[in-house]
């Protein structure tokens, strides 16, 4: 099949499921099978395996299936498993959500993102769904995903604010920017190793309050400002703490907040 497909084609599929190799050798019983159209890659296909199977000699040994998808030949659970990602290309940043420890809505959020599925108004004026694309934030520029989350001049001054405490401020999104996964995957590798589980989930959490303030605006009609984005982002960070997510827990301590109970003397 794989060396000659269209000259297969022209072999019923009846044949194909009865014969078996040392039956179509035996006499040129193979050439006979072939039923189709004969077009000019069938002719082709035709001669070649001609050519190829002219000097086969079959020995004794009987017809048997082997798996092609492994290397020994033998069926696997794990081959065919693999077998069905084959051609198929990695979406960058991924393998960074599966690794970040945040809630699964935030990580399904951020897949959502990766894939360009988040229903943004840019992609509903590609589906003819709304007229106008602008940007719910600036309205300066069409509405995609990652504008929304990393290029907008709000939201980038979301995450200067907010990194700008953390020390972090070098790393926040610029202008330039244009990909949510290329820039994660750059600026964590210039973040401390031990510091990098916060900047993950912080990144999650940031990207996931972007998301829900975007759709309060279209739908409940309610603003925050930069600075009530921040308090919020501190808010959330204290919760998912006392949830379990302690790598946030110096990002609650550089802004005051103590166990989500008390604000810190400064």
């Amino acid at each position: 099949m794989a060396i000659a497909p269209c000259l297969c084609n022209t072999v019923g599929p009846r044949i194909r499921s009865k014969h078996t190799v040392a039956h179509a050798l035996q006499g040129g019983q193979w050439i006979s099978d072939i039923t189709g159209a004969l077009t000019v890659q069938v002719l082709l296909e035709y001669l070649q395996v001609w050519d190829r199977l002219g000097a086969i000699q079959l020995g004794q040994q009987p017809d048997k299936i082997c798996w092609r998808w492994s290397s020994d030949r033998i069926f696997s659970t794990a081959s065919a498993y693999r077998a069905f990602f084959i051609g198929q290309h990695p979406i960058a940043g991924a393998k960074l959500i599966y690794k970040t420890r945040a809630p699964a809505k935030c990580k399904f959020v951020a897949w959502l993102a990766l894939h360009d599925r988040c229903w943004t108004a840019h992609r509903r004026k590609r589906h003819n769904l709304q007229d106008n694309d602008d940007c719910t934030f600036c309205s300066q520029l069409p509405e995609t995903i990652n504008h929304l989350l990393i290029s907008c001049s709000f939201t980038r001054e979301v995450w200067f604010k907010i990194f700008h405490r953390l020390g972090w401020h070098s790393h926040a999104p610029g202008a330039d920017i244009i990909s949510l996964a290329d820039w994660w995957q750059g600026a964590r590798k210039q973040i401390l190793k031990e510091e990098r589980k916060c900047f993950d989930t912080l990144v999650l959490l940031i990207c996931f309050l972007i998301w829900k303030e975007r759709n309060g605006r279209i739908f409940d009609r309610k603003m925050r400002s930069v600075d009530e984005m921040l308090s919020w982002v501190v808010d959330e960070s204290v919760c998912w703490c006392q949830a379990g997510f302690k790598h946030l827990e110096s990002v609650c301590s550089v802004f005051g907040r103590l166990a989500g109970r008390e604000l810190v003397a400064g």
